[in-house]
Formats: structure tokens, sequence, C-alpha cells
């Protein structure tokens, strides 16, 4: 007698007869290590549900196609990392959307330049988070500048401060003094840009936290359909 062990075949010879029985999976066993939503305790919204939600959008988040991030959050820490931008990374995830947002996003070891240009590239919108130190910050005026000359579409959201207010500090007050004329001339040409780009105001001490993740989560959605026409077919 001679067994002999295929991949998905079971092959057993007894003198001259040869009996062949394919095996096929334990359905009970697949289902027991893939259980649905309901099963985890997963309480997710669906992207249509969600869509639904904000002012009645018919298609589906997840039909948009999607590079590695569909928004970049560029906000400065001090000010809103643990208020409007921690809260709107938060909001946006859970439609099932994957935003960037540098304290969410970066790993130890990650470079910091190479990994916030790469997301700024790879990414389909920009939100920028104006705040009343957003201008003291080398960081934020970079990921602005460099929003503005990729051409991505950016949505600004001005808290706590007015955009008559915004400009890049001079050489001496700005990163050390170690930042060139040409690159405050950059800096404050994307400020411009962003100024004349309608946006949403929120004063933090008298606002509604909800209002805002609702009128953000709507005009990010919104502009990412748009985009998803320009963007080229990923099939």
């Amino acid at each position: 007698m001679a067994i002999n062990v295929k991949s998905r075949e079971l092959t057993v010879q007894i003198g001259s007869t040869v009996k062949t029985a394919k095996q096929t999976p334990d359905k009970s066993t697949s289902a027991r290590s893939n259980p649905g939503r309901r099963e985890r305790g997963e309480n997710r919204p669906s992207p249509r549900a969600c869509s639904r939600a904000l002012s009645g959008f018919k298609k589906p988040v997840q039909a948009v196609c999607r590079p590695a991030y569909d928004v970049f959050i560029n906000h400065r820490r001090i000010d809103t990392r643990r208020t409007v931008a921690g809260l709107l990374h938060d909001y946006l995830t859970r439609l099932d959307l994957c935003p960037f947002l540098d304290s969410r996003s970066m790993r130890p070891g990650d470079y910091l330049f190479d990994k916030i240009d790469s997301a700024i590239l790879d990414c389909r919108i920009g939100v920028a988070l104006f705040s009343p130190r957003y201008c003291e910050s080398y960081f934020c005026l970079h990921e602005l500048a460099l929003m503005m000359e990729t051409k991505k579409k950016v949505i600004p959201i001005f808290c706590d401060v007015k955009p008559s207010q915004l400009r890049a500090l001079d050489n001496g007050a700005l990163y050390n003094g170690t930042c060139s004329e040409k690159e405050i001339e950059r800096f404050n040409s994307a400020i411009e840009v962003a100024k004349n780009i309608v946006g949403i105001t929120f004063d933090s001490s008298m606002g509604d936290w909800s209002e805002l993740l609702r009128n953000a989560s709507e005009a990010i959605i919104k502009s990412l359909m748009e985009a998803n026409q320009d963007w080229p077919n990923e099939n």
C-alpha cells in the first residue's frame, strides 16, 4: 500500500486500485478565522452612511480612488495638535478616509522632511489649519508653500486668527534667523494665495466643535470627489 499526499488531493493506492479524494476547506473554521464586524464588536459607519450624513452626497466615500493619503493636515502643533488637528484626523479616519497628521502618521526613525514632503506630494488635497502662532513655524510655512507649488487644492481653516493677521516673520525671527530672504518671499507668496481661498473660520472660545468637524469634513469630501475626476485612473 502506498499513500501519496499532494497539495489538495489525497491519493491512496492499494494494490492495483487507485482512489483519489479532494480535500475541501472547513467552512466553519474559515468563518471563525474571519468574523464579521458585528462579531468583533466594531461599530464603524459605512462610507455610504457617512456620505449621506454629510449634506446628502450620493457617492460612497470608498469610491474615491486614493493615493497614499487622501488629506494632508498642515498645522502648528503647539496650537492645534490636542484640539482641532487631532479631532479632525480621527473624524476623517472614522469616515474611512486616510489623513496624514505628523503626530499620528510618523514613526520613530522616519526622516522628517522626507516623510512630510513625500506625504504632501502623494496626497489628494491639503487642509491648512491657521492659528495664532502658525507663521512662527518654518515647517508649517514650508508645507504650505509645497502644497501651493504642487497645485494641491487647499482648504484653509482659520482657528482663532484672521486671514489679515497672517504673514511670514522676518529673517531674524523665523527659524532662528537661518531662513533666507528667498524662502521668506516663498512663504509669504503661499500665505497670500491661502488668504484668497474661501475657507472656514472658527473661534475656539465660542464655536461649536462638532459643527466645525462636520463643515470641514463636508468640504473635504466634496473636494476629494472633485479631485477624483482629475486623478489618473488607477484601474
